[in-house]
């Protein structure tokens, strides 16, 4: 850590501590993706009485925020956990459980949770977190998609594990059910509150597909990709290019490869990489991610080593000029919490 970012990281901890909030020890990790930040809201059910926050407890409440961010992107998941725990007691005496702020840490805590991989106690308060959205903003909401589709992401992952571990098949096949049911709930109502070319949207088909994928209905999760790729391209029209359109190819190409249709999947990964590469600079982690999808792809394709090779050797060199690493490298579906490295 850069000393500016050590000084502001323990003005933080210093200012959350005399609120209440506990900093445990931390330890790093792999980097993960996003955690939720969230403007109050009025609630949809007349019953439900939210409580606002003074400007002082809204400043509390961001400084807080801010520094699990930063923990979290520093790949310290226990210490975030153990600041978000501390925040959660405080937001319950301050502005009561019937808050979406209040439902927004629990979301986070269940992050750490999945981060350090405690996936039971990671799908308890994600549990918890859709309860008290529904009670304070409904179910049309873009919060409660965003945690329908965090709670599906940890389904998947039980699943994953579980089929690692061998011998669980029931408890995969089982989770696997659970993550589909989840996932199709959160796009049912992305598909509805948000554009057609929003990311989070893009994220909740690419996160199906790939259950889809996995229970053996490639031909459904395909159908699923090029109709999203399609209606990104008419939203986008007129763009020259669009990251929009860069990940819906990207996550076609990924679906394709996994087919065991290489020469197809070659083709989107390429054109992925062409656009990022036109919109980003040369060490941009979704440049990256789309150098290793392509690269990987080459070293299995007969006749195409030496361009895998070449991809791989350009993206040591850009790792090595950026010494802090690119924070997103790796393969599979963009715009997930899984299958990130």
């Amino acid at each position: 850590m850069r000393p500016l970012e050590r000084q502001s990281s323990a003005i933080h901890r210093h200012h959350i501590s005399q609120r209440g909030f506990t900093v445990g020890p931390g330890r790093d990790n792999k980097k993960g993706t996003y955690l939720h930040s969230h403007a109050v809201d009025k609630a949809e059910d007349d019953e439900c009485t939210i409580r606002q926050p003074s400007m002082e407890t809204e400043k509390d409440v961001g400084l807080a925020l801010r520094e699990v961010q930063q923990l979290y992107q520093q790949g310290q998941y226990s210490e975030a956990l153990q600041v978000s725990l501390g925040m959660r007691d405080w937001l319950e005496r301050e502005l009561g459980e019937d808050h979406p702020v209040y439902a927004s840490c629990l979301n986070n805590i269940a992050l750490m949770y999945k981060m350090t991989n405690e996936l039971e106690d990671a799908v308890h308060y994600y549990a918890m977190a859709l309860d008290k959205y529904k009670r304070t903003v409904g179910t049309a909401h873009r919060s409660y998609a965003a945690t329908l589709n965090n709670l599906g992401l940890v389904f998947l992952l039980q699943a994953q594990q579980a089929e690692a571990s061998g011998g669980k098949k029931l408890h995969a096949m089982a989770s696997l059910e659970s993550a589909e049911a989840t996932l199709r709930e959160a796009l049912t109502i992305r598909t509805q509150v948000l554009e057609e070319d929003d990311p989070a949207l893009l994220s909740t088909r690419s996160n199906l597909a790939s259950v889809l994928q996995r229970t053996g209905r490639g031909a459904e999760a395909e159908e699923m990709l090029r109709t999203t790729l399609v209606l990104v391209l008419e939203r986008t029209r007129g763009k020259k290019e669009s990251p929009e359109v860069a990940t819906a190819m990207n996550n076609l190409g990924y679906l394709l490869k996994a087919e065991g249709r290489w020469e197809e999947a070659r083709v989107f990964y390429k054109d992925a990489l062409r656009i990022r590469r036109a919109i980003f600079l040369p060490d941009h982690p979704q440049v990256i991610v789309s150098m290793n999808n392509l690269a990987e792809l080459c070293l299995i394709i007969p006749g195409s080593e030496a361009e895998g090779k070449a991809l791989q050797e350009e993206i040591l060199g850009l790792l090595s000029v950026n010494e802090s690493g690119p924070g997103g490298g790796g393969n599979g579906y963009d715009g997930k919490e899984t299958r990130q490295k």
